[in-house]
């Protein structure tokens, strides 16, 4: 189970991790919006029905699909088209009162001296001048009801009599409507046919495909600042979707619990098990209802087993004696007989470049951690890099020593010989099994601090090059990150028996730029 962190702690969680801001946030994040192509369709189609003045347009979609946030993404383009808004997110608001929030959010004035001030019709008015002047001005105005599932039937015959308002028969006033799909059901009943007929344009959120939710994690956690510190594994990925089925708010709380995770433990890749702990964390009583649900299952397949042996135990002793000798030998399964694990694969040191193995912790700075960084001149960092070590909190350490020194850490399972003779090694042993790894420094030829879906830089083209003369990338060298040259980065991985998350990591990196070296040393 993840140990709960305390709210104030939120800041120095993202400090740890190296974030500039949250990558999840739960609150909608229009500055860090992502892009798929089924959320452009959706925002192009409402932003031209709009400056179209095509009257009545309507967005529906379940609990958590970013309805809001695509509000706030639309309310943001139709600014730099010069178009007029009024949001309305107080949906439990009725009759004058609606009105009067429509027309305060346009910046009418909504107040007065006479009481008219608090009538329908007066507020009506107020609205339809304004309307009319902007229109007559060039200007377009629309009005983006949020929430419009809570809005009664009277408020709804209220947007309606707004919509009639026209001149030279022509909307003066565009109206979306932002709810969930309790709001197409309201106004597919009888009695709002009238309104239901009006509407243009019907849209409908979408939650992630498997595809579009990797490149959803890929793109929130670099625009936060990642580069490259946090990874998840390709079965993490599947078991985020499994449990999210592609929900962007589930998606959020579930990699926010994941990265607590993360920072608690030090570690660098997101597991499914991690994944799996999170998911408890977030839902314990999920756990418990499984549980029912198997013990359900078991009390009543149990039964329906124990007759089946039973019945399967008559049928035998109404066998032949010999038909069942001859069954047994056969089908009969061999013994499995338990193999050695194979001999280490990590040498002893003794190269042209000293190649030491510590235990981290023996004494304040370890002999053979002088040794590696003296390698490359980096002794200054001796007594900070035996206690990263202890506290199993390298990222940090390696972001700054490359910062300061153009010297990037990576860390490998297995370093081959002609790669020890080139670089100074460091083997420490890690976790529970004492499974060893192995650090080297190297000046990259490549750096990549952003690698998400439809990002666009030179370090992308270089990237891309890398990988044609790899025969993985055979497409046009655009410097975009896409579909084809993520799915080359997971083929890379596969290949070398790297863990295959589709992101372009230190270690991976380090490979591409050695793969031709490799072959021919191999």
């Amino acid at each position: 189970m993840i140990k709960q962190t305390p709210v104030h702690e939120n800041s120095d969680y993202l400090r740890f991790l190296g974030f500039d801001q949250n990558p999840f946030p739960v609150a909608p994040d229009d500055a860090n919006f992502y892009l798929s192509s089924a959320i452009e369709e959706i925002i192009e189609e409402i932003v031209h029905g709009i400056c179209s003045r095509k009257g009545f347009i309507m967005l529906t979609g379940d609990v958590g699909l970013g309805k809001t946030t695509l509000t706030r993404r639309i309310l943001a383009i139709l600014a730099a088209k010069d178009v007029r808004t009024s949001l309305v997110f107080h949906t439990s608001l009725k009759d004058v009162d609606l009105l009067r929030e429509i027309n305060r959010d346009f910046g009418i004035a909504v107040s007065g001296l006479q009481h008219d001030a608090d009538l329908l019709g007066d507020q009506l008015e107020r609205l339809n001048n304004f309307l009319v002047t902007q229109y007559r001005n060039g200007s377009n105005c629309a009005i983006i009801i949020d929430d419009a599932q809570n809005l009664d039937r009277e408020s709804l015959e209220l947007v309606r009599m707004i919509s009639n308002l026209e001149v030279d028969q022509q909307k003066i006033v565009q109206i979306l409507l932002v709810g969930q799909t309790e709001l197409a059901d309201s106004l597919n009943m009888r009695k709002m046919r009238q309104l239901n007929s009006r509407i243009v344009i019907r849209k409908q959120a979408q939650s992630l495909s498997r595809d579009e939710l990797r490149d959803y994690i890929g793109f929130k956690l670099s625009s936060a600042g990642n580069q490259s510190r946090i990874l998840l594994t390709a079965s993490a990925y599947r078991r985020i979707f499994g449990l999210t089925k592609g929900n962007f708010r589930r998606i959020n709380l579930l990699m926010d619990r994941c990265l607590y995770a993360v920072c608690r433990s030090g570690i660098q890749y997101i597991t499914r098990g991690l994944v799996d702990n999170a998911f408890i964390d977030l839902y314990p009583g999920k756990k418990k209802t499984q549980k029912r649900i198997c013990a359900a299952a078991a009390s009543v397949l149990l039964p329906l087993l124990l007759v089946l042996i039973s019945w399967g135990g008559h049928l035998r002793t109404s066998r032949d004696v010999s038909a069942d000798q001859n069954t047994e030998s056969r089908f009969k399964v061999p013994r499995q007989v338990a193999m050695a694990p194979p001999p280490s694969t990590f040498p002893e040191p003794g190269f042209v470049r000293p190649t030491a193995v510590a235990e981290p912790g023996l004494s304040p700075i370890d002999p053979a951690v002088s040794a590696f960084l003296n390698v490359y001149q980096l002794n200054r960092y001796s007594a900070d890099f035996m206690d990263a070590l202890k506290q199993g909190a390298l990222a940090n350490l390696a972001q700054r020593i490359y910062g300061e020194t153009g010297y990037q850490l990576v860390q490998l399972n297995a370093v081959p010989d002609w790669i020890r003779q080139r670089y100074g090694a460091l083997a420490f042993s890690v976790g529970p099994q004492q499974t060893p790894t192995w650090m080297l420094f190297w000046r990259p030829q490549i750096e990549l601090k952003r690698f998400f879906y439809a990002y666009r830089g030179e370090e992308i083209f270089k990237l891309q090059q890398l990988m044609g003369k790899l025969n993985l990338y055979r497409y046009d060298l655009d410097g975009i990150v896409g579909r084809r040259l993520i799915n080359a980065v997971i083929d890379f991985q596969r290949q070398n028996g790297l863990p295959v998350t589709g992101f372009p990591d230190t270690a991976t990196l380090f490979w591409v730029c050695h793969q031709r070296e490799n072959i021919s040393n191999g």
